[in-house]
């Protein structure tokens, strides 16, 4: 970019802020007038329609917009005024026009579509735009090329994490596209959604986040992000950087002082705010504050500054502490220090008040040191460290793998099942019946790559279920044997946002020439669409609930025996013992037994659908465990474990 008066890098106009030393454009480059650069910048909220139409009405009487750049330019600030129509009209058809800023008109056009258009346009015509105008980097020349990589990495990098930050300038132009792809792929991945519809959600966020959570200027010092992944220049608070890391919080409370911070708690002015994200590990607490810690005075320019406390409002007598602090992820030591009352360090007396004051320094001396190393922590995790997840809460969800072999090409078929309770759910009630739906998405990442599954099940009966009752779904997937990253997502599609999620990794097992026992799928009934060998079909659930009359059926299957060769395989309940010990208790110590001899078909897999009959075992939750032994060699397996409720 020039100095004085020179063409704009197509950034958000001040973005150079952000990115870094400016870059010099084409001699011949048009001028932006400076009354332009002032309505770009995003240190301010974004301009109104009307002002933009007199801005424009300005600058064409003066000889501007007749240029393919003046037009791009024109178009961002309507984009920015929130005017979908007036923006993709003045840029026309230069997205199709073979210009030299084809590829950025296209990119400013994917832009528009994100930001502005409807369902349609933000998942069907601005990916392609967005796609287009990506492949291009590895043609354009290095200048047009560089512009474009500026052009992308100011709506994106802000995702990266400090790692991605350091290669970004060192990839290639030829490998740039598929390098972007690969950052949203992993997001994506996390949200369990397409890198289309990731791109989506992000470009909504920025939009909420020019609106309510921009600085007036830039921070002209460090504070506590600068040193956990924020990059200098940023033009947003801190509130701000979470939220295009991690979405909108699940709670927003102020912690400043009282006021009218329920009418709309992402737009206050109160001093502090409270956020909460709500976690399977506990809540992640984020404390922002316009307080300036040294001099105790309120930030003039309403800078929201992530702290290094759990906030005023992290005592026992607070509402926010009995739930939410409480119920943190943090140690449980700093919690149980947190718990203990000021109050209670008071006492009346010289007698006491020695070992008062020791406790309350005690106290002081803990929780300071290492409430701060916990919010650290927890500003790493969203700001250095990958955020995303799935954005559905409030559902409790039962799910588990099932793995089987296939023993020709040595794969294995998994299953993921999971189940919703019904009684969260919300029932459509016509004609005497009721119709419970649960929908999901499963991503998965192997070696090829990510790929993605929707489930979905549809329920109707004739009365309401019970309420423990749940609401099956699965999907299948072949895989090689290694670690098996997986994001699954279930929601109810009546209940906006209401669901729930899961980060893990499914373990593959490695094929041994040994017995082995796949995992035990579990049903109450037969009939259902579930089949692993096409003849016996279950209604299997992760739920894992008998029968009112106390029988489920099993499902396995047994590998490692040779063709036509015996072995014996035995069935155990217990309760509060590893896997390991089992098979170790006495046979007459243990709730239900059951053992019998087969013989391994010549097919290499030995398939087993038992009914279990429990209906002497008292109720409670217990562990099945089934083991093999190779009736030739004397080898027994690995026992294959699952829980089981009684009823």
């Amino acid at each position: 970019m020039r100095h004085g008066s020179g063409r704009l890098p197509l950034a958000l106009a001040c973005a150079s802020l952000s990115l870094g030393a400016a870059r010099p454009v084409d001699a011949g480059a048009p001028d932006i007038p400076e009354y332009i650069q002032a309505a770009l910048t995003p240190f301010r909220s974004p301009p109104e329609p009307g002002e933009v139409a007199d801005l424009l009405g300005r600058w064409r009487a003066e000889g501007g917009l007749r240029e393919a750049y003046d037009r791009i330019v024109g178009t961002r600030l309507w984009r920015r005024a929130g005017d979908a129509a007036q923006a993709l009209g003045l840029l026309g058809a230069l997205p199709n026009d073979d210009g030299p800023l084809r590829a950025l008109a296209r990119y400013e056009r994917a832009r528009v579509l994100f930001e502005l258009g409807d369902d349609y346009d933000a998942t069907r015509r601005a990916p392609l735009d967005w796609e287009t105008a990506c492949l291009s980097l590895a043609d354009l020349p290095p200048a047009e090329a560089e512009d474009l990589r500026t052009e992308f990495w100011t709506d994106l990098g802000v995702l990266a994490t400090p790692d991605e930050h350091s290669a970004w300038p060192g990839v290639p132009n030829g490998d740039a596209c598929a390098w972007i792809r690969e950052l949203l792929a992993e997001r994506a991945f996390r949200m369990a959604i397409t890198p289309n519809e990731r791109l989506a959600v992000h470009y909504q966020r920025l939009v909420d986040t020019r609106k309510t959570f921009y600085l007036a200027r830039p921070r002209f010092y460090h504070t506590m992000t600068h040193y956990h992944g924020r990059r200098d220049g940023e033009w947003m608070d801190d509130r701000g950087l979470v939220y295009l890391r991690m979405g909108p919080p699940d709670v927003a409370e102020a912690c400043g002082r009282v006021g009218t911070f329920d009418e709309d708690p992402l737009e206050t002015d109160l001093i502090a705010t409270c956020w909460v994200y709500d976690r399977p590990g506990g809540y992640k607490l984020y404390y922002f504050s316009t307080l300036n810690r040294v001099t105790g005075l309120t930030s003039a320019d309403g800078d929201y500054r992530l702290q290094e406390s759990l906030g005023p409002r992290a005592h026992p007598g607070d509402p926010y502490f009995q739930r939410y602090v409480k119920n943190a992820d943090l140690p449980k030591s700093i919690i149980a220090y947190l718990t203990r009352s000021p109050a209670q360090f008071r006492s009346v007396g010289s007698a006491d008040d020695f070992d008062a004051g020791l406790d309350l320094a005690e106290r002081r001396h803990y929780t300071g040191p290492a409430t701060k190393a916990e919010m650290r922590r927890l500003a790493d995790e969203a700001l250095v460290e990958i955020p995303d997840v799935p954005a559905v809460r409030g559902a409790d969800m039962l799910w588990e793998p099932l793995r089987f072999l296939n023993p020709v090409d040595r794969s294995w078929q998994v299953w993921i099942l999971a189940a919703l309770p019904a009684g969260q759910l919300e029932p459509a009630n016509q004609f005497d019946s009721w119709a419970y739906t649960a929908r999901g998405w499963l991503a998965t990442r192997h070696p090829t790559g990510v790929r993605l599954d929707s489930m979905w099940n549809r329920v109707v009966v004739g009365r309401e279920l019970d309420p423990e009752a749940g609401i099956p779904l699965r999907a299948t997937f072949a895989a090689v044997e290694g670690r098996l990253p997986i994001t699954l997502a279930v929601y109810d599609p009546l209940q906006a946002g209401f669901g729930a999620w899961v980060q893990d990794t499914v373990i593959v097992p490695t094929v041994l020439p040994l017995p082995m026992v796949s995992d035990v799928a579990l049903a109450q009934s037969e009939g259902g669409t579930w089949t692993r060998d096409g003849t016996t079909f279950l209604r299997v659930s992760p739920d894992h609930v008998t029968n009112e009359d106390g029988s489920i059926h099993a499902y396995f299957e047994v590998y490692g025996i040779r063709r036509s060769g015996d072995y014996n395989v035995e069935v155990r309940l217990a309760r509060n013992r590893r896997p390991a010990e089992i098979f170790r208790l006495d046979a007459a110590s243990v709730p239900f037994r059951l053992e019998f001899s087969s013989r391994m078909p010549n097919s290499g897999v030995g398939s087993h659908t038992l009914r279990l009959e429990l209906s002497d075992t008292e109720p409670g939750v217990y562990d099945l465990a089934i083991q093999i032994r190779d009736r030739t060699t004397g080898t027994r397996s690995l026992p294959a474990v699952t829980p089981v409720r009684v009823r």
